[in-house]
């Protein structure tokens, strides 16, 4: 590739050339051109004057060439007479009687058309370039030509062509040394500038391009240096950003793994390379399977990256569990995305939610006898017959009451521990109109009790891909709240619809309605609204909890929708089978 100085010099050195060549040329042609012109004009004329002067004289016939040799022919003018028909009958040089006939010549041929004509040719007599200009006279039939040699013309002009081709080598040689200047100032200049730029993509910040002459070129050279001041100061940024990620990345103590779209390690934390027992040389560039040989994370990162959606997920890895959360991050490349997992160590955790699942079912299991027990003799004190005093019975009512409440504890206790245990559930197609029948008929007492009716509002044909029991269990306790909880003398709606790929069925209320600061812990463990009713008309505050649980390992979730003196909306989804 040639240089910017051999292109740019060459292309000034074309032009220049090209320019004064067609100068010259033209010059050249124009003066040629203009000298003709002119001898031609001033020969025409004096032929013309010839043949007036000629007419005038009355010569008569066959004294032509005595009149010729009267008028003392001064050279280099030669004139010939000719007739119509071509014949010559006189000349000033040569003997007409042994010339041939002109009536071929190009200015004869004018002449008698046109009046007049003129040609330029080499002569076979001089053996020089002659100008012939003729005139036809009609009156006497006659063509008086005259001919001049005009090679001195040619001579000048050649003359001419040397001086401009001077001329011309010597503006050429200042133009080239001007062009040559120049050419070479601006080459300093892009090297300069070239430089400099190359310092800063080093890195090297510290040279400045000054760059003097024109104002174009002080402008180039302050914003050379501003880019560099910014590139500067945005590189001192990235880095020290840079390190600090580093930093906090290296401190981490939960490993962090960045993955490209194909599960490629991109980088890796300290706590990633403990964990794994690898060198960072070893991990990147290695795909996350080669490295960590866990299908589950596989999955997750694959899901994560399908969906472009966070996924988190409890994996074990050998001894330790890790909840594992994954998030998608833009790459460079349009339309790509990168993954980044971050691993967080909850074996304990997880030790210490075993020990808690294992001592609430083994405590629940171990109460469920001796509160039987209990509810068994109150039950046998209150049917013996005796006197017994009001206030006895009132204790032993209170004794009775306060255990069958304490039973229901253990027994929601162990639902809680049973569902929290399955990793897995056999579901099944049913239809909801079933399982809501099932589910009003074990709270139609409680209902009735209090005036409450329930309607519906759902397709009957729907059908809910779910565990019969559990399902049951969780509609019975919506249902239970609702007459507990509702106005009396109201009606209940239980209403369903299918949204996406999962099916919701609520449960609504005319009751006082939840605010919106307790909705948003209605579903946790012993949590009740209203603490001072909920003992009134019972309840063991796990009902909703269990219902979470249960909307959990369908694959959906459960909640609720209040307005404070409206009443309230309470909801479960479950997920189709096809998409869990």
């Amino acid at each position: 590739m040639k240089s910017f100085f051999a292109r740019y010099f060459t292309a000034h050195l074309t032009i220049l050339l090209i320019s004064l060549f067609a100068v010259g040329l033209f010059s050249i042609i124009s003066m040629d051109q203009f000298l003709f012109d002119d001898n031609q004009e001033r020969q025409l004329l004096y032929t013309e004057t010839l043949a007036d002067m000629f007419i005038a004289a009355r010569v008569e016939a066959g004294m032509e060439q005595d009149y010729l040799d009267q008028l003392k022919v001064v050279d280099p003018l030669r004139i010939t007479i000719i007739k119509k028909d071509g014949t010559v009958i006189a000349d000033s040089e040569a003997d007409w009687r042994y010339m041939d006939n002109h009536s071929n010549r190009p200015e004869i041929m004018n002449a008698v058309v046109y009046g007049e004509g003129s040609s330029k040719r080499i002569s076979n007599t001089v053996h020089d370039s002659l100008l012939y200009t003729a005139v036809y006279k009609s009156e006497s039939e006659l063509t008086f030509r005259v001919s001049t040699v005009v090679g001195n013309i040619d001579r000048m002009v050649t003359q001419l062509t040397f001086r401009i081709a001077m001329i011309t080598m010597l503006v050429l040689l200042v133009a080239l040394l001007i062009s040559f200047r120049q050419t070479n100032s601006i080459n300093r200049m892009l090297k300069a500038i070239i430089s400099v730029v190359s310092d800063y993509a080093r890195g090297d910040f510290h040279q400045n391009l000054y760059l003097g002459g024109f104002r174009e070129a002080i402008e180039v050279g302050d914003a050379v240096n501003a880019m560099g001041r910014q590139l500067k100061e945005k590189i001192e940024t990235v880095t020290v950003q840079r390190n600090k990620s580093e930093a906090m990345l290296d401190n981490m103590v939960e490993p962090v793994l960045y993955l490209d779209n194909n599960l490629v390690i991109n980088d890796i934390n300290k706590a990633a390379l403990d964990m794994t027992g690898c060198t960072f040389a070893q991990c990147l560039g290695k795909n996350l399977l080669q490295i960590i040989r866990n299908m589950d994370l596989c999955r997750l990162a694959e899901e994560c990256l399908d969906n472009n959606a966070p996924m988190a997920q409890v994996i074990t890895l050998g001894n330790h569990h890790y909840m594992v959360q994954g998030t998608t991050i833009p790459a460079p490349e349009e339309g790509e995305f990168s993954i980044l997992l971050v691993m967080n160590d909850v074996s304990e955790i997880k030790q210490m939610e075993l020990l808690r699942k294992d001592f609430v079912a083994n405590v629940s299991h171990e109460l469920r006898t001796p509160i039987t027990s209990i509810i068994g003799f109150v039950e046998t004190l209150r049917m013996m017959p005796g006197n017994q005093s009001d206030q006895q019975n009132k204790f032993l009512e209170i004794i009775h009451k306060q255990s069958q409440r304490l039973g229901e504890i253990v027994n929601d206790l162990l639902a809680l521990a049973s569902l929290e245990d399955k990793h897995s559930l056999e579901k099944e197609a049913l239809p909801l109109k079933d399982i809501i029948k099932e589910a009003e008929s074990v709270c139609q007492m409680k209902a009735e009790a209090r005036g409450v009716s329930f309607e519906h509002d759902f397709d009957e044909d729907i059908v809910l891909c779910c565990h019969k029991n559990l399902t049951e269990q969780a509609l019975i306790n919506y249902l239970d709240n609702a007459v507990k909880y509702g106005r009396e003398n109201e009606k209940v709606t239980i209403s369903a619809h299918r949204e996406g790929n999962s099916t919701i069925v609520c449960v609504k209320d005319r009751g006082n309605g939840i605010s919106e600061e307790q909705q948003e812990r209605l579903f946790e463990r012993f949590y009740r609204v209203d603490k001072a009713r909920s003992r009134e008309i019972g309840g063991t505050g796990l009902g909703l909890s269990i219902v979470k649980h249960i909307a959990l390992k369908h694959g959906g979730r459960a909640w609720v929708d209040s307005t404070p003196g409206v009443g309230s909306s309470f909801c479960i989804s479950f997920a189709d089978c096809s998409h869990r």
